[in-house]
């Protein structure tokens, strides 16, 4: 959903209003194209308030600013122009030509800002492009070479062993108790013989 836009006021910029030119009819040309003197045909000093305007002269209806184009550029001779000054004067709202001390009020037009409708804005919707991966190709493994440090042995000191001193163990022989012996009767007669015998 889009965020509701406020619109920013809008401030009217200043206008700097540049004064119009004068007329053409207040700075009559010296020189003009035609072939006679230019003129006003609202008089020296005026000039035609409403171009759009006409008025009658001899029973024919002629145009304020025609009229007055033909004068300034010396396409009526000036002694045409002063018979018109009377017609002209309140039918072609015949206007004083501002001095250049004085300008000619300027009224600027009222400013109204046109309103502002704004289209209601709908997000397009967004497609994520298809991501397809690179080929991998992986690169070739060198191992490097391994070069084995050498080994110095380490010096071996024997440690002289001493054996330890071996006491035997006392052995104490157990008592032998000798069960009397009874001889036999028929051994009695040798008997006496033999301890005569060791007697005498």
């Amino acid at each position: 959903t889009a965020a509701p836009i406020t619109p920013a006021p809008i401030t009217p910029a200043p206008i700097n209003l540049v004064p119009p030119e004068p007329p053409a009819a207040c700075s009559l040309s010296s020189d003009p194209i035609g072939p006679f003197d230019a003129c006003s045909i609202c008089g020296e000093g005026f000039y035609v308030g409403d171009p759009s305007a006409t008025f009658r002269f001899r029973r024919q209806n002629f145009s304020c600013g025609l009229q007055e184009g033909l004068g300034i550029n010396g396409l009526i001779r000036a002694r045409r122009c002063g018979r018109f000054e009377a017609r002209t004067e309140s039918a072609c709202s015949c206007t004083q030509c501002p001095t250049p001390d004085t300008p000619a009020p300027i009224t600027p037009a009222p400013v109204t800002p046109a309103p502002i409708t704004l289209a209601p804005i709908t997000p397009a919707p967004i497609t994520p492009a298809p991501i397809t991966p690179a080929p991998v190709t992986p690169a070739p493994i060198t191992p490097a070479p391994i070069t084995p440090s050498p080994v110095t042995p380490a010096p071996i000191t024997s440690t002289p062993i001493t054996a330890a001193p071996i006491t035997p163990a006392p052995i104490s022989q157990a008592p032998i108790t000798l069960a009397p012996v009874s001889l036999a009767p028929t051994l009695s007669g040798k008997k006496s013989k033999s301890q005569s015998k060791s007697q005498s």
